[in-house]
């Protein structure tokens, strides 16, 4: 009977005990799944951070090819000006000249030289005005794809 008791005792004990070793790897796994759920989240909330220092990026190299463009349009818009109050003076000159050698002399000069010296000067910024746009559309078109892919990742669950 003793040995009954004995036996029957560990029978009980060993029952016990495995299905507590049964509920520990299944405790494990529970806690394991929530911590990759909270990783999860984590690098979600890294993601959307991450996307939306990049757009502030994008906005500000925006803002400076923007402000670029602005001084490069202020030139052109001066020397447009500049040209138009040349072409004024040979105008001017012109009607006033009537064959005299020194006026028609002074008219050819500012014609020549002084045309070709604006349209040199106006060409670099002419290209300059038209780089800056090709470039601002294009961070454009990136900072509206970093947006869109934020709101993606915004409304994304978590798995």
């Amino acid at each position: 009977m003793k040995r009954t008791g004995i036996i029957l005792f560990c029978a009980v004990w060993l029952t016990f005990a495995s299905a507590t070793l049964a509920q520990t790897p299944n405790n494990e796994t529970q806690s394991q799944a929530a911590a990759t759920r909270q990783l999860l989240v984590e690098i979600n909330a890294l993601r959307r951070e991450l996307l939306q220092q990049a757009i502030e990026f994008q906005q500000w190299k925006l803002n400076q090819i923007n402000r670029e463009l602005q001084q490069v349009q202020t030139e052109q818009q001066r020397l447009a000006e500049e040209e138009q109050w040349l072409q004024q003076e040979i105008n001017e000159l012109t009607a006033a000249s009537d064959g005299k050698s020194e006026l028609e002399t002074l008219k050819n000069e500012l014609a020549g030289e002084r045309t070709q010296k604006l349209r040199n000067r106006q060409q670099p910024l002419h290209e300059r005005a038209t780089e800056l746009t090709g470039q601002a559309n294009k961070e454009e078109q990136r900072l509206r794809q970093l947006t869109d892919k934020l709101k993606t990742t915004s409304t994304r669950p978590v798995s």
